[in-house]
């Protein structure tokens, strides 16, 4: 037996051991995440991503083979995150030999998609080393140990997610209010939260809710907005008739909130739910600064809803204006021809069941006639024109069809002839014409008045 023996401690290695397919150097992808945008974040995100860089290169036998980060996004799904996807897919591929991130709960907090996203890299033989639990996924224990660790983080962004749910409905029922301010327009968000109007996009709100009451059909606001250039809530250059619907109906533009209209159904998929009664809402009434009134804001919504399920047709003087008294359908324009040449024909007006339901069809050049003459005799009252005018000059912008249109108005009755007005600007404010079957026409304007004309003379 050897009595002075020497014995030398050989140093391990805190990663693990590759083979590359090349037997060259080790092509290593570092990967960062933070899951908010907040500056503290955002400084963890640069040491992150220098600490990794500065790693890499320093290493002999290992390659650059690119450094992946997502900013702003949650650890529970693998949906958003960009970069991860990215980089999973390189590896696929074969530009990756291993990925080096700085712990478990950075690359994913579902204990599922970290079982199967681990499984799929290893079957290639691609290894993830996590430095906080040294854990090397290709040896034999690893998976034990990641499957534990992961269902810890899991649980841990369960908690999280809870207290921020309660913070949340905390604040709806002190009455506390948010949007997304960067993507909702006509407001901006004040220092301490509060709702500022944004002067330049409430011009446009109340021109949106000025041309649906005056009869524009969204589809026709939609391009009305788009070929003004007028950008939409998410600063892009075309409008979709959600935003516009949106607009019309969301109440915090007549200076009240509805708080916890949608509520999260899973942390994992973040999937939200609309609000149907399964957690309380509150409503708060004068929450902040109004962009349009009440009265405004109401009358849309009895438009919208009696419109529900009616289609609307291109956007003449008249269309969706004449309704049927027994079906509730519009009347639709028809050209009638007297021959078969064609020389005499006229425009006439139909239910959309022509006579099945026993109202008469409406002569186009009668109808525009009535119209002209009703003004003259009606609307020429001043209480009658006043509340109209009141009803554009609230909601109208510098927008030259608009404007025509309360110039009509305090013109009537001052002398004009009704042959000068435009039966466009007439038809825009009657918000509709029934058609009865004694041949009577009701006709309702859009401050409530209606009159009841007879459509031919006797």
């Amino acid at each position: 037996m050897v009595e002075h023996k020497e014995v030398v401690k050989i140093e391990g290695t805190d990663f693990p051991k590759l083979i590359t397919k090349n037997q060259g150097r080790i092509r290593v992808a570092a990967y960062a995440r933070v899951s908010t945008e907040k500056d503290a974040q955002q400084n963890s995100l640069k040491a992150q991503k220098s600490y990794y860089i500065d790693l890499i290169d320093n290493n002999p036998k290992w390659e650059f083979a690119g450094l992946y980060a997502d900013e702003g996004i949650s650890g529970t799904s693998f949906g958003r995150r960009t970069a991860f996807n990215a980089m999973i897919a390189n590896a696929k591929a074969g530009f990756i030999d291993m990925i080096v991130t700085k712990s478990i709960s950075r690359f994913a907090r579902n204990t599922v998609d970290t079982l199967t996203i681990i499984r799929e890299l290893k079957s290639i033989g691609v290894a993830v080393w996590f430095e906080k639990e040294s854990i090397d996924t290709l040896d034999a224990k690893g998976e034990f140990i990641i499957t534990l660790l992961s269902s810890l983080a899991q649980e841990e962004s369960r908690s999280i997610s809870e207290n921020c749910t309660w913070g949340q409905r905390k604040r709806f029922s002190d009455g506390k209010a948010t949007v997304p301010f960067a993507r909702f327009i006509g407001y901006n968000r004040g220092r301490n939260g509060e709702f500022i109007v944004n002067e330049e996009q409430a011009v446009t709100v109340r021109a949106i809710y000025a041309m649906y009451i005056i009869g524009f059909p969204i589809s026709a606001i939609k391009q009305k907005l788009e070929a003004l250039r007028i950008p939409s809530p998410g600063d892009k250059e075309n409008w979709n008739i959600g935003n516009i619907q949106s607009i019309l109906r969301n109440e915090k533009y007549k200076g009240d909130a509805l708080l916890q209209k949608t509520y999260t159904v899973d942390f994992l998929t973040k999937r939200k739910k609309k609000n149907e009664g399964e957690l309380p809402q509150y409503y708060v009434s004068e929450h902040h600064e109004a962009i349009v009134s009440s009265t405004i804001f109401n009358f849309v919504q009895e438009k919208l809803e009696s419109e529900r399920g009616k289609k609307r047709m291109a956007l003449t003087p008249f269309s969706s204006k004449l309704i049927c008294e027994v079906c509730g359908s519009y009347y639709g324009p028809r050209v009638w021809h007297a021959d078969k040449i064609g020389k005499h024909k006229k425009k006439v007006w139909q239910c959309k069941h022509l006579t099945a339901c026993g109202t008469p069809h409406v002569e186009d050049e009668r109808l525009q006639q009535v119209c002209r003459d009703l003004v003259c005799d009606k609307i020429a009252k001043s209480d009658v024109r006043e509340n109209l005018i009141g009803i554009i000059s609230s909601v109208v912008i510098a927008e030259s069809r608009l404007d025509r249109i309360v110039e009509t108005l305090n013109d009537i009755g001052g002398g004009m002839k009704m042959t000068d007005y435009s039966i466009a600007d007439i038809a825009m404010i009657i918000e509709s014409v029934e058609v009865k079957r004694n041949c009577r026409l009701e006709f309702l304007f859009i401050d409530g008045v209606n009159f009841n004309i007879a459509l031919y003379q006797s």
